[in-house]
């Protein structure tokens, strides 16, 4: 039961780290595609 919940959290924090770096990729793209 421990190492399943131990599991489900890195699950979780691999999750959250992946969308914020996605979304930091798209912020990056778009500030590349303008000038300003």
């Amino acid at each position: 039961m421990e190492m399943n919940r131990q599991a489900s959290a890195m699950n979780l924090g691999s999750w959250t780290s992946g969308r914020k770096s996605t979304a930091m990729n798209r912020w990056r793209w778009t500030k590349r595609l303008e000038p300003n």
